[in-house]
Order: structure tokens, then sequence, then C-alpha cells
């Protein structure tokens, strides 16, 4: 880690904070805590253990063993937790499973060519793509805050670019 990750990271980790509190004080709640210790899984799983996979075989073939690797658990549990229910829009159902598919296949490719730490942050940008398509598609608002945090994370990204990190 360099003192310009580093710094980085803190901007894009403030401009999150800012675009999904509205500013307001955190506080941790077992919820909170799940969905850290998720992201934190994910964080290994999907770009750490990735770019391994990516460097001994194949992206088509990593990209797909890491949704078996994410859905065959997933649904073991839910059948043993009697959650699994028949979905109401199979072709729906069928849409986003290729859509995530797809997108693994686009982020295993992009470990080819772009290390994990450049491509961590660029990814950071989703929260600010959310709050677009929520905009857009939801009819959601924004307040000062968020615009203000949505774009520290964009300044943030722009830096990764030209620092070539």
């Amino acid at each position: 880690m360099t003192l310009k990750k580093i710094v980085l990271a803190g901007v894009i980790l403030f401009g999150s904070y800012l675009l999904v509190t509205k500013g307001q004080k955190l506080s941790f709640s077992t919820g909170d805590i799940f969905t850290l210790t998720e992201a934190a899984l994910i964080a290994l799983g999907n770009t750490v253990l990735g770019k391994m996979a990516v460097k001994r075989m194949s992206t088509n073939l990593s990209a797909s063993a890491a949704y078996l690797i994410g859905i065959i658990p997933l649904s073991l549990i839910a059948l043993f937790n009697h959650a699994i229910y028949w979905p109401k829009s199979i072709s729906l159902i069928i849409l986003l499973a290729g859509s995530y598919i797809f997108l693994t296949m686009v982020r295993f490719r992009a470990y080819q060519y772009a290390s994990a730490a450049y491509l961590t942050m660029m990814y950071s940008l989703t929260p600010v793509f959310v709050s677009i398509m929520a905009i857009a598609l939801l009819d959601e608002t924004m307040t000062p805050i968020q615009l203000i945090g949505g774009g520290l994370i964009v300044l943030a990204g722009v830096g990764v670019e030209k620092l070539k990190i």
C-alpha cells in the first residue's frame, strides 16, 4: 500500500459514507456487522482469489467457477432452511443469472489487464451508478450531501486513473 492508495481509498470510503448515510451518524447493528463481513468476504473471493484464478486458468473457466462456488452453497443453505420457492417470473431469474455470469466474465477478463487494487478502486464507482439509476428509474432524489459524496467517489476514481494506481 502506498500513501496515494491510502488517501484515495479514504476519499472513496468517505464519499461512500456520505452517499449512503446522507451524512448521518453510523450506528452498527448486527445487520451492519454481517454486511461488513460479507463485503470483506466478497473482496477476498472476487478480487484476490479471482486474480489468482485468472493467472492459473482461462478467464471463462475462472468466472464460471466463481459463480458455481457462490451459488451451490447458497442453494444448499436455502434448501435446508426450506427457503426455496418457485419464482413468479422464471424469465427474470434467467435474465438476472445470465447477466451476473456475463458481468463476472467481464470482471475476470479485466483481471488479466489491470491490478486488483486498480480494479477494486474503480469498482467503487458502483454506488454512484446505482444512485444515478435509482434517480432515473425509481424517481428517487438525492440530498446535497449525497451529491458531494458521489462527487468525492468520482474524483477519487479519476485520481486512480490519473495516478496509474
